[in-house]
């Protein structure tokens, strides 16, 4: 990690030196680069329940990390240029309604788990009184892990980021949830992540992958808890592992099964 600390930092500098826009900055991960095209566009959680950034940062990492791994893509990582709390603008802006545009039109979404933006977002999109009609939500999850169409708008958006970062397909990661709370505690009270008592940790993470040149976007769905298959990775940190521990080895867990997802079924939906 370091390493591409030192390395991102490196090309930064440089690109600041010839006067480059920082938006169209995208640090080089790995893969083929005979492979098609994959811009990592941007991680972020629009659940109900804000989340610490230090846990949006780790799971980016993570996926980066992840995407390090493939050889079916030659991959690149979109560094934001905005600061936490800015209104976003730019490149920064567009990979957000794209994201935002995948997650209203896929047929996994929940209006009741979003946050407020995400609400407004979609509410925009489809109408206030469209994600309560029982009939159109039963036809929109029968569409479950199938390729699908977003906002035309958003679909033009994708084919010109595609353009202008080279790249076949854009990536978006919405970490829906992370919830880590006390064991066997009869107030079940959220805890610190440097907590050392027995835990219960939940994490849930959508995927989105999106085809620039078609607009098809395959939405995923990860949902990991530390009795699913994390007991495994107790050994890595031993009895006393905190949250923070547990959490790292949850979204390390997620991102390699997006990874997996994304080079099997999803690759050929879109």
């Amino acid at each position: 990690m370091l390493k591409k600390f030192l390395a991102t930092m490196l090309l930064t500098a440089t690109l600041f030196m010839f006067g480059a826009a920082p938006t169209t900055f995208a640090a080089f991960t790995s893969g083929n680069a005979n492979g098609p095209g994959l811009l990592l566009a941007e991680v972020n959680g629009y659940g109900e329940h804000e989340l610490q950034p230090s846990f949006l940062e780790t799971f980016r990492e993570e996926m980066a990390d992840a995407l390090n791994t493939v050889q079916d893509f030659n991959v690149q990582v979109y560094l934001s240029t905005g600061l936490p709390g800015e209104e976003l603008s730019g490149d920064d802006a567009t990979f957000a309604l794209i994201h935002k545009d995948c997650i209203a039109y896929g047929p996994l979404f929940e209006v009741e788990r979003a946050n407020a933006p995400m609400i407004r977002h979609a509410r925009a999109r489809f109408g206030k009184e469209y994600f309560w009609d029982e009939e159109k939500m039963k036809a929109r999850r029968a569409g479950k892990f199938k390729p699908y169409r977003i906002h035309a708008d958003s679909t033009a958006a994708a084919r010109e980021m595609g353009e202008k970062y080279g790249v076949k397909y854009l990536l978006f990661c919405n970490l829906q949830e992370v919830d880590a709370r006390l064991k066997h505690s009869l107030f079940s009270s959220h805890v610190n992540v440097n907590e050392f008592r027995a835990k219960k940790l939940r994490t849930v993470s959508n995927f989105y992958l999106v085809n620039t040149q078609t607009g098809m976007v395959y939405e995923g769905l990860n949902e990991k808890d530390k009795t699913s298959q994390i007991l495994s990775l107790i050994g890595r940190y031993g009895q006393a592992a905190t949250v923070q521990n547990l959490l790292q080895c949850l979204f390390e867990v997620q991102a390699q099964e997006t990874v997996k997802d994304l080079c099997g079924s999803a690759k050929k939906a879109v």
